[in-house]
């Protein structure tokens, strides 16, 4: 499969539109680990429409400014998605290629991480920046921030 290129693509899709304005953050510090990967609490945090069964599915057609709390412990067979915005082929074949929980279990059980201690998902591909950086972001970081983790694995599609 070729890789997808993204920004003409979307450019294309929504040639009917005011062109998008892709945002960057350069002022975003840098913070280095402070203790090794393998003692290190990690946080999961993807941005592919991730929800578990029984949770409600992320909404198309409008900015859906919501997130879901993955269940450290849920089967990858009952992790579903939801999203408008990329090729859910392999995806749905195998849902750690854009959410790696069963990855980063694995991972702890072998001692290559610490513990993992938080999984968040929320629908990327959000065109309100505005409400998705005072709105969204903020109630997402109060959860992680409330899980006390070291670094955060972060999985944007």
């Amino acid at each position: 499969m070729e890789p997808r290129q993204y920004i003409p693509m979307t450019r294309d899709f929504y040639s009917d539109f005011t062109p998008y304005r892709w945002s960057e953050n350069a002022s975003a510090p840098w913070a280095p680990l402070v203790k090794p990967i393998a003692a290190s609490r990690v946080a999961l945090i993807g941005s592919g429409g991730i929800y578990c069964r029984g949770q409600e599915p992320f909404h198309y057609g409008r900015d859906d400014m919501s997130f879901r709390e993955i269940p450290l412990g849920t089967a990858a067979g009952d992790l579903m998605l939801n999203h408008y915005a990329y090729n859910k082929t392999a995806a749905r074949a195998d849902v750690n290629v854009v959410y790696p929980l069963e990855n980063l279990r694995t991972l702890e059980q072998e001692g290559v991480i610490g513990r993992l201690v938080l999984a968040l998902t929320f629908m990327g591909a959000l065109f309100k920046r505005s409400t998705a950086v005072n709105e969204l972001f903020p109630r997402m970081v109060e959860r992680v921030q409330a899980a006390q983790p070291d670094l955060a694995f972060l999985v944007p599609v």
